[in-house]
C-alpha cells in the first residue's frame, strides 16, 4: 500500500476517532493472508502513537513476519514509532520461524506486564505448555540465525529477487505487480492468467510455490539461505513458463 503522505489526523477517516475507547492496536507487519499488503508507515505511526498515549497496549503479530521474513528481525522494526523506546510492543506473538519447523510459539511481554500477570495468578494451559525441548531449540535458532547474519543475507537476497521479477515483468504483459519485504513476496497476476497453470509449470520444472487462483498471485516466501543462483534458477523457469503461456 502507499503513503501518499497525507497527514492522518486531518483525515476523515480517522479524526474522529477517540482513542481513549480503544484497549489496544494490534497489527500484523504485512502478510495479510499471503498478499504482502504492506499498511503505510504514517497511518501506523498514527494509529500505534495514539492508541500508546491514550493509556492503550500494542500488540504485534510476528507468527508469520518474525525472524527475519521481512528483512528485519521483526516486521515491526519497519516502523519508526514501533522500533523506539517509547513505542515499543507490549506484547509480540512468536511462532514458526522460532522453531525452524518445530511446532512452537511464544509471546513476548514487556516486563512490567509480564510481572502484573503473575501477580493475578493466570495461567495458559497447553499440549507443549513448559517444553523444555522447544525452548532449547528455540534458542539455538536465535543463535545460529545471530551468527549467521541470515536476517540480512535474507533483505539482501529479497532485493535481488524483486529486481530479477521487475526485469521480467518490464517484458510481459501478465504481470500485473510485485510486492514484497525481505524474503515475503508475491507476483500479483493480472486477471484471467491462471495461477494454478504457472504453479504447476514451475512445480515441473522443479520449484514449488505457494498460489491463489481466486485472488491471483504466486506467492514466494523462500528460504533465508536461499542464494543468486536459486533466484536466477527460480526467474529463469518463471520466465519459461510465462513465454509458453505466451506461445513463445
Amino acid at each position: 500500500m502507499k503513503d501518499r503522505g497525507r497527514d492522518c489526523s486531518s483525515c476523515g477517516r480517522y479524526n474522529h476517532l477517540d482513542f481513549s475507547q480503544y484497549a489496544s492496536f494490534v497489527f500484523e507487519p504485512g502478510n495479510s493472508g499471503g498478499m504482502v499488503l504492506l499498511p503505510p508507515e504514517r497511518l501506523v505511526n498514527f494509529l500505534a502513537g495514539n492508541v500508546r498515549a491514550a493509556g492503550g497496549l500494542l500488540v504485534v503479530n510476528e507468527v508469520t513476519t518474525g525472524f527475519g521474513r521481512t528483512g528485519k528481525w521483526f516486521g515491526f522494526q519497519h516502523y519508526g514509532f514501533l522500533n523506539s523506546v517509547t513505542g515499543a510492543p507490549d506484547f509480540i506473538a512468536l511462532g514458526k520461524g522460532l522453531g525452524n519447523g518445530y511446532p512452537i510459539s511464544a509471546v513476548l511481554a514487556r516486563e512490567s506486564l509480564a510481572v502484573a500477570a503473575e501477580k493475578t495468578g493466570f495461567r495458559y494451559v497447553q499440549s507443549h505448555i513448559d517444553d523444555p525441548m522447544g525452548c532449547r531449540i528455540a534458542r539455538e535458532v536465535v543463535s545460529v540465525m545471530a551468527k549467521g547474519n541470515w536476517v540480512l543475507k535474507g533483505s539482501e537476497m529479497g532485493e535481488y529477487l524483486r529486481s530479477r521479477l521487475a526485469d521480467i515483468a518490464a517484458g510481459n504483459k501478465y504481470i500485473k505487480e510485485i510486492r514484497g519485504r525481505g524474503m515475503m513476496n508475491v507476483v500479483m497476476l493480472e486477471s484471467g492468467v491462471s495461477a494454478g497453470a504457472i504453479f504447476k509449470g514451475l512445480l515441473e520444472r522443479g520449484y514449488f510455490c505457494g498460489y491463489s487462483e481466486q485472488l491471483s498471485f504466486i506467492h514466494l516466501y523462500a528460504p533465508l539461505i536461499i542464494s543468486r543462483e536459486d533466484v536466477d534458477g527460480f526467474c529463469s523457469a518463471f520466465e519459461q513458463v510465462l513465454d509458453i503461456r505466451d506461445g513463445s
